[in-house]
């Protein structure tokens, strides 16, 4: 099991140490989401395939645009446990996204 490097903003994070670097989508201050905080961040991470978008993915859109950028790993969670049923939730946000 490697780990997993969470951050903010790029402020000074290490370079190596990591497989994973987790980008939060979340403002931490406002609690709002945007994936377009990765988008931004991926011109700066040397290696894509390392990058995790963590928060603020609700629709297959989302999942496309984070393809577009290099982005192939996501951490979804809240937007699925709010639905009544997760796996049926789960389900529609990968159909459109088999690979």
């Amino acid at each position: 099991m490697g780990n997993l490097l969470k951050i903010q903003q790029y402020v000074g994070f290490p370079h190596a140490g990591y497989c994973l670097l987790g980008i939060n989508n979340r403002n931490l201050e406002t609690m709002t989401t945007d994936i377009n905080h990765t988008v931004r961040m991926v011109d700066i991470v040397e290696d894509t395939t390392t990058i995790v978008s963590e928060s603020g993915i609700t629709k297959p859109e989302d999942l496309d645009k984070l393809r577009l950028h290099g982005v192939h790993i996501v951490l979804v969670g809240e937007s699925l446990m709010k639905q009544p049923d997760p796996g049926e939730a789960l389900a529609k946000l990968i159909r459109m996204n088999p690979t």
